[in-house]
């Protein structure tokens, strides 16, 4: 379990890999908590620290294994979501925007850490809202009300 952790850690953040690796180690670790309660059992007359030490870390890793593996395939069904609606737009902008907006809502404002899949919402509806109204008002980027009717659709579908 440890192992594909850390093999999970090791692709681009929001990949299909990486959230393949993390149902692998979810199913690993929570074998080896199961494995780790079972031992606790089978010793409570011992009472050996070391077993219910081994137990909470197997615990840990299951609770933060799969807390990662929902985020991120919550993400990931999100970015398919976008994808699927953006489909057939050919407009340069509009696809432009859309793939800033989903980079920009996956990390939490303050650091590059995961975020949860409300606050991965969230961020998508405010960053379109800004992203949106700004290229509609550039007179540079000329982004047409039909195609910000499209961006908003297809936020409105993901969310």
């Amino acid at each position: 379990a440890e192992l594909t952790e850390w093999c999970a850690s090791q692709y681009p953040t929001h990949c299909q890999d990486r959230l393949s690796c993390l149902e692998t180690g979810l199913d690993l670790a929570m074998k080896a908590s199961t494995q780790a309660e079972q031992l606790v059992l089978a010793s409570r007359k011992n009472e050996r620290k070391e077993l219910v030490d081994d137990e909470k870390s197997a615990l840990d890793r299951v609770e933060r294994m799969t807390q990662a593996k929902s985020a991120l395939s919550d993400i990931l069904t999100v970015k398919k979501v976008v994808d699927k609606s953006m489909e057939g737009i050919k407009d340069a902008a509009t696809n432009s925007i859309m793939a800033a907006l989903i980079e920009k809502s996956r990390t939490s404002p303050r650091s590059e850490e995961e975020i949860s899949p409300e606050q991965f919402a969230e961020n998508l509806l405010i960053e379109s809202s800004l992203a949106s109204a700004q290229a509609v008002l550039d007179e540079f980027i000329s982004l047409s009300m039909a195609h910000f009717s499209q961006i908003a659709s297809a936020v409105h579908s993901a969310c």
